[in-house]
């Protein structure tokens, strides 16, 4: 039954005055009229297709659905509708039957823009979520990819960017590092607070500081990790407790210096997480507060830390350099240079094991 104050309405006039409402962006408005419409005609397809849309715009999913659903028994053809329920469908997660809406909606309209706008974002995210996955499972060539193909559909895709950023930075290369960076660059400037982009692109800046370190370019090796410490920095105030991006900037510390800091930041990660270096066999915590141990002339809490660290990367060229450079200094000569042999077993061109390997044979024949 109509309401009072609009005794004289026909169903003609409410859904034409509901669907301006929509137009006006007076969601609630509109409902109350199509709502009038419909008391009157309860199958009038128009009215409840618009309905549907005003609920969706409020966020009522299930509501557009049920009236977007009463909308296509009356006309199953009607791309509108189909367009309108697949966007609702998304929202609630439900994907695969968003997917087959919009595609049907495509079929019927080829150039309808918001069906083709909300489908390449779905597509996108599904691909995102899969290249998130194989970062995971550390397939960090084919998480790229999967996310070539999701920034094609979804240029700024900020999500995207990052994750791509972060499969770039994994692969440790230093043309990867700097293509990394572009994208947590682009990602930061649609997301200036993401967090996960920020600490991303401070790790990236670090290990681009590493190849300048290992090329013997101070200048750019100290901006590269002071940008690194920036980033990271940033991404803290937005989350403070983040492990992951405290170990990056300790390490990142190191080379700057500040080795109480690099403690500092180290010791708050293991409390945080403190048994992530031993489940996750990460050594990277253990190794670079070792270094820092080191530097500060704890030679036996530097050996604990180095210890561990070469228990679960036993590779690590990083921490047995560090670890001959202690037994230097303890006086373990024999033990320095299996050490840094080790290392240069690994990798023949490491400066710093080179160099540390000079003094120790120094030492030996002094």
């Amino acid at each position: 039954m109509l309401c009072a104050s609009a005794p004289n309405s026909q169903p003609e006039e409410l859904r034409r005055r509901g669907t301006a409402k929509i137009g006006l962006g007076d969601f609630a408005g509109a409902i109350a009229d199509l709502d009038l419409a419909l008391e009157l005609e309860p199958n009038d397809a128009f009215a409840l297709r618009n309905r549907g849309e005003a609920k969706r715009m409020l966020d009522d999913f299930g509501g557009a659905i049920w009236d977007l659903n009463l909308a296509l028994e009356l006309e199953p053809k009607n791309a509108f509708a189909l367009t309108r329920r697949g966007a609702a469908l998304k929202e609630l997660g439900v994907f695969e039957s968003a997917m087959g809406d919009l595609d049907e909606a495509l079929k019927l309209e080829p150039e309808n823009a918001l069906a083709r706008s909300i489908r390449d974002n779905l597509k996108s995210e599904e691909l995102r979520c899969i290249g998130d996955a194989k970062i995971i499972d550390f397939d960090f060539a084919g998480a790229i990819a999967d996310l070539n193909e999701a920034l094609e559909l979804e240029p700024k895709n900020a999500l995207a960017l990052t994750s791509r950023g972060e499969a770039k930075r994994m692969l440790h290369d230093r043309k990867r590092c700097k293509s990394a960076i572009a994208d947590l660059d682009l990602a930061l400037q649609l997301e200036p607070n993401n967090a996960y982009a920020l600490r991303s692109r401070g790790a990236a800046k670090r290990m681009i500081g590493n190849f300048a370190a290992a090329r013997g370019d101070a200048k750019g090796m100290l901006d590269d990790f002071a940008g690194a410490i920036a980033d990271l920095d940033l991404a803290l105030q937005l989350k403070p407790n983040d492990a992951w991006a405290l170990r990056h900037r300790g390490a990142a510390k190191i080379i700057l210096d500040d080795f109480a800091g690099v403690i500092a930041d180290l010791d708050l990660a293991l409390e945080l997480e403190p048994k992530d270096a031993l489940e996750r066999k990460d050594a990277f915590t253990l190794m670079y507060r070792g270094a820092a141990k080191r530097l500060l002339d704890d030679f036996a809490g530097a050996i604990a830390d180095l210890d561990l660290a070469l228990e679960l990367d036993p590779e690590s060229v990083f921490a047995l350099n560090h670890r001959g450079r202690v037994k230097r200094e303890l006086g373990d000569l024999a033990g320095a240079i299996e050490d840094l042999d080790l290392a240069l077993q690994l990798d023949p061109n490491n400066i710093c094991a080179l160099f540390s390997r000079n003094l120790v044979m120094k030492d030996v024949s002094s």
